[in-house]
């Protein structure tokens, strides 16, 4: 097939991954990479200066609130853009929300080239392409916190979970929230049995896993041992 070739420019976080995506999309026949900038104030400052018509790979690691709002800014910087976004896979609550951001394109990291080609082509048909795995992770998940009713944790300890995963101790979270620590140590034992753990690594892992603390613009650590 000939004619011109699509134009994809890639917003990334790691500059070894870039160049390899780089390198596997200058092998396809129809696109071709017009340049490469970390995600910030230079990949705008590339953007605006090359202000036709692109589909735009953004490499986001793990998925935060801040990331989608960087997403939406872009979109509504430069309404010509398509934007691919490729990430570990989302936690639920934030995943929906980015397919619906008003990106054309949703790929895991772990998919292989002729996704990233399948991806491509579909959105520079102007039609939207969302990896099959994303999707079926998201209801999955979506439907286990629906049916697990918030875990029947009370609003005190709620609280107090949420201090324990931001690393608060006994004392501290007695002191702020006006409790003594015989009745802090007494909520962390209803959470464990409620969660089915034994120590407080069991009860960190499982309230990140099942998306029970909301870490604002903090999002996951690459290789956090609590969400893996």
């Amino acid at each position: 097939m000939s004619g011109q070739k699509h134009k994809i420019s890639i917003g990334y976080t790691t500059r070894l991954f870039s160049d390899g995506l780089e390198a596997i999309i200058e092998r396809f026949e129809n696109f071709s990479v017009v340049f490469t900038s970390p995600i910030g104030k230079e990949l705008s400052n590339k953007l605006t200066n090359n202000l036709f018509e692109q589909i735009l790979i953004l490499q986001v690691n793990c998925p935060s609130m801040r990331d989608l709002d960087q997403i939406k800014k872009l979109i509504e910087s430069y309404p010509l853009l398509k934007i691919l976004l490729l990430s570990l896979l989302p936690r639920t609550n934030i995943g929906f929300v980015l397919i619906e951001s008003g990106i054309s394109g949703y790929l895991l990291q772990s998919c292989a080239k002729e996704d990233l080609l399948l991806a491509l082509n579909k959105i520079s048909e102007n039609k939207p392409y969302i990896c099959s795995d994303i999707t079926q992770n998201l209801f999955k998940g979506k439907k286990k916190d629906h049916d697990k009713k918030d875990y029947d944790l009370t609003d005190r300890e709620k609280e107090v979970l949420s201090m324990l995963v931001s690393s608060h101790t006994n004392k501290q979270i007695a002191i702020k929230l006006n409790l003594s620590e015989n009745t802090v140590k007494t909520h962390r034992r209803n959470i464990h049995t409620k969660f089915g753990v034994s120590n407080l690594l069991g009860m960190v892992r499982y309230a990140c896993r099942s998306n029970l603390i909301d870490f604002g613009d903090d999002g996951y650590c690459l290789v956090c041992p609590y969400v893996n």
